[in-house]
């Protein structure tokens, strides 16, 4: 039996078998094992794998890291409390909400998009998060305390009120009008 080619395929990344040849498409030489240009993008890797460790210990160490995470993790008991006791969705969006932006911001910190992204003022930003989470939480705690199935969320949401108006003040006192000036430590 002939074995049957395949004719030529109308793609111009794809091989004779149909599979991608995806160094051809960017650009490294298939015949090549890896060769000093495999080598460079491990190397670029490696860097900027550092670079989001180095941000995240400077992140994690600092006060706004710890407040941050805090607030995070009691935001999240809070959710679990009005999940577990089927409070109304009001209440679970809110927190859920305040949940993700939260998180959003910690993973910002930590891959340090904040030194990457210059046009926004992230000190003012953070500043204004905070605040606003803050009121947010403590309408909702106060509104939870008042049924007796959701007062252990109340409770929570409290507390994560505490810590974010505590790093909602702190970024205020460091906030300099000048963002040319880094904020004191």
């Amino acid at each position: 039996m002939n074995p049957v080619s395949n004719p030529p395929s109308p793609h111009p990344g794809a091989s004779e078998t149909g599979r991608w040849n995806w160094r051809k498409i960017f650009g490294g030489n298939p015949q090549e094992g890896g060769g000093e240009e495999g080598q460079r993008p491990a190397g670029r890797l490696e860097q900027e794998l550092a670079k989001i460790r180095d941000n995240g210990k400077e992140f994690f160490t600092s006060v706004r890291g710890l407040l941050k995470c805090a607030s995070l993790v009691l935001i999240l008991i809070a959710l679990v409390f009005f999940i577990t006791s089927r409070a109304h969705e009001s209440f679970i969006a809110v927190v859920a909400l305040e949940l993700i932006i939260v998180l959003f911001l910690i993973i910002a910190y930590v891959l340090g998009l904040d030194k990457q992204i210059t046009s926004l003022y992230w000190p003012l930003l953070d500043a204004i998060n905070s605040v606003v989470t803050a009121l947010f939480l403590l309408i909702v705690s106060v509104l939870a305390m008042l049924k007796l199935e959701t007062i252990p969320a109340g409770v929570f949401c409290l507390l994560a009120t505490l810590v974010c108006t505590a790093d909602g003040v702190i970024m205020i006192r460091n906030l300099s009008l000048n963002p040319s000036r880094p904020p004191e430590k």
